[in-house]
């Protein structure tokens, strides 16, 4: 099960959520994210870079788009959860992986040519912090790639989930506010001022947009084995729990092509450090 808000920590309550999903997260989300995850990477000096940091890891989905980037690298995993990088090293086995908050990176100053944050700043309470941290571990002139949702990135049918979880009595989210904040950087001019106020300096700033046509199958997948209608679900008795997927599963059915286009925004940024 998940743990509670109550329980303290937010990185340890958000750690403890993503350990007890890693491999779904791997399954059904990280494919999702991966692509836009690489524009930011192909976007990045990389080609010369000798050591590269990927902060927040996760399953590792951009690790062979960086090696291909990079060929000469040397690239460092950290995340702050353990099971996912279990899962970076059963399909990467030589990359150097460590348990780490980016908000306290354990690596010495000046070591990486660059650093990569593929949707991770909102996960830190202190996105500040973690930025500063990571301008520390660049070199003079390293670089660093951030991607972050924009104002638009809800996907299709999450009415139908909202209403049927709440009908149902389903509990809200387990995670605390303070590792989703998303409006703090959902728009270039808000990282810009982050990465600005992290001394380092913005080189581009961009918002990208994708599209995507889910299958309902592929959608009603992702929501009953990932995130927050997992998450939400899970706090339901078995009974309650497929009643309220027998309600979501019909109404889901009946969305039009056009309703399952998710067309999400993703701010892009790439900044050095002096």
């Amino acid at each position: 099960m998940y743990p509670s808000i109550a329980d303290g920590d937010p990185t340890r309550v958000l750690a403890a959520t993503y350990a007890a999903s890693a491999h779904d997260y791997a399954r059904l989300w990280a494919p999702v994210i991966q692509p836009m995850g690489e524009r930011v990477v192909a976007a990045m000096p990389l080609a010369r870079a000798t050591a590269i940091l990927d902060v927040g890891v996760g399953s590792g989905a951009l690790v062979s788009t960086i090696r291909t980037a990079a060929p000469g690298a040397l690239i460092i995993g950290v995340d702050r959860v353990g099971r996912m990088l279990d899962i970076v090293r059963a399909g990467s086995p030589t990359i150097p992986l460590a348990v780490m908050d980016a908000q306290l990176l354990g690596l010495r100053s000046s070591t990486f040519d660059a650093a990569i944050l593929a949707f991770v700043l909102f996960h830190l309470p202190d996105p500040l912090c973690g930025l500063s941290e990571v301008a520390r571990v660049l070199r003079p002139g390293g670089v660093v790639g951030t991607t972050t949702w924009g104002a638009n990135h809800v996907p299709p049918g999450s009415k139908i989930w909202d209403e049927a979880l709440d009908a149902h009595g389903a509990e809200p989210e387990v995670l605390p506010d303070s590792v989703q904040q998303h409006t703090l950087m959902d728009a270039p001019e808000k990282v810009r001022g982050l990465l600005e106020g992290a001394g380092l300096v913005p080189a581009r700033l961009w918002v990208e947009h994708f599209e995507r046509t889910w299958t309902w199958q592929e959608l009603f997948a992702l929501r009953c084995g990932f995130g927050i209608y997992r998450r939400r679900l899970d706090t339901l008795r078995e009974d309650l729990r497929r009643r309220c997927l027998e309600r979501i599963r019909e109404r889901v059915v009946h969305l039009s092509t056009a309703e399952l286009v998710w067309r999400p925004e993703v701010v892009c940024a790439v900044a050095s450090r002096l």
